[in-house]
């Protein structure tokens, strides 16, 4: 559950960002994901739960079709942050 959850704020802030500086395309976005272990938890026994990268794709590609997603594992880093997007 908290793959889709994830997925789904990377897809707000992808499209805040279109918004922002009028994109009519993305083509691909960057996004570097750390230790995201119970920050989506809803419950205590929740917090243990590992998202699962391949998920996370997975959602991703639902949501947002059309836009290549590099995602890149950063074990140093809490949460999880958008690096780059290219588009027109």
């Amino acid at each position: 559950m908290h793959d889709i959850i994830l997925a789904k704020e990377i897809t707000d802030t992808v499209k805040f960002v279109q918004a922002k500086h009028n994109l009519k395309k993305i083509n691909e976005v960057s996004i570097e994901v750390g230790n995201i272990e119970g920050l989506h938890a809803h419950e205590e026994n929740d917090m243990h739960k590992e998202v699962e990268m391949e998920n996370v794709e997975f959602h991703l590609k639902n949501f947002l079709p059309d836009i290549k997603f590099i995602l890149t594992k950063k074990d140093d880093l809490d949460g999880w942050q958008l690096v780059e997007i290219e588009g027109d």
